[in-house]
């Protein structure tokens, strides 16, 4: 789960400010953006856009990484949520919403369409 980057004004490329907190809060942070945008165009009225952030999940990530790196990864595997229980989670408020006699997801201005945040 990120938080907005709160440097985006003054440096929007990293270049003053990196840190890997910045850099992952300004990937997420410009996710949303980009995904909000995408909510606002009229020809997109009738999409909802998620992007969601599930966190450490147990697969099989990392391949492409070195040895050393990937031994780490690997190592690190068990602890990250299963990848049914993270499936399960992610897609339950919109699957199951209705079976609990719950409303989907709205984005903060009330409208139905447009995006919805999770993590």
């Amino acid at each position: 789960v990120h938080s907005s980057y709160s440097k985006y004004e003054e440096d929007v490329a990293l270049k003053k400010n990196y840190s890997v907190t910045n850099a992952a809060n300004a990937a997420g942070f410009y996710n949303d953006l980009g995904f909000d945008r995408l909510a606002l165009q009229p020809e997109n009225a009738a999409i909802n856009f998620v992007h969601a952030s599930p966190g450490f999940v147990n697969t099989n990530w990392g391949t492409e990484f070195n040895f050393v790196i990937r031994s780490m990864v690997r190592m690190m595997q068990p602890l990250g949520k299963k990848a049914s229980d993270c499936a399960e989670y992610m897609l339950a408020p919109t699957v199951f919403a209705i079976d609990y006699g719950e409303d989907l997801p709205q984005r903060l201005d009330g409208k139905e369409d447009g995006i919805v945040i999770m993590g």
